[in-house]
């Protein structure tokens, strides 16, 4: 599965690009999770055969032995990557985009596709008279003061952020 191509910052996003990408870091984290539970289940087992055997008396050579305690410490360093890098996930990417999905899924069509404006593009469009990914409506595109009439179009449109980054969609 690749990964949804758009870029917070970008001009113009496609709701359902958003929603794609909820499902894919959603897929991600799920995969960390198997990979974190097996290690740990395997890490379990072994400490197991060592609660067996607690004099190590288990009729195992020094070569097992070493095996084993060098597995251990391996996969204790596994488990514990893993663990901080679901964890990191979780909350450095997974979370700010399923609360921006959130946050728009109270508008109409977004989930059948709505465009997000960035804030810094929204003039531009007014200014150029559109942009064929948006569909915006204004009453007059040659209008002098085409801030105040951007500002005036911003009425019929809400925002929702990402970080420092906020986009205008239609209400």
């Amino acid at each position: 599965m690749s990964m949804t191509d758009f870029s917070f910052g970008d001009n113009v996003i496609d709701s359902r690009d958003v929603i794609s990408r909820v499902e894919e870091h959603n897929d991600t984290y799920n995969r960390l999770t198997e990979v974190y539970d097996e290690a740990l289940e395997e890490l379990e087992e072994l400490n197991d055969f060592k609660s067996d055997n607690p004099d190590g008396d288990s009729g195992n050579d020094e070569d097992d032995v070493r095996y084993y305690l060098e597995r251990v410490e391996s996969l204790t360093e596994h488990v514990n990557w893993i663990d901080y890098e679901r964890h990191w996930f979780n909350a450095e990417v997974l979370n700010p985009i399923q609360k921006f999905s959130r946050e728009g899924e109270g508008y109409p069509n977004w989930g059948c596709g709505t465009p997000l404006i960035h804030e810094e593009y929204f003039t531009e469009i007014i200014e150029s008279g559109g942009d064929p990914r948006v569909e915006m409506f204004w009453n007059d595109p040659a209008t002098e003061d085409i801030d105040a009439h951007a500002e005036e179009v911003k009425q019929d449109y809400g925002t929702i952020k990402f970080g420092d980054e906020t986009y205008y969609l239609r209400v």
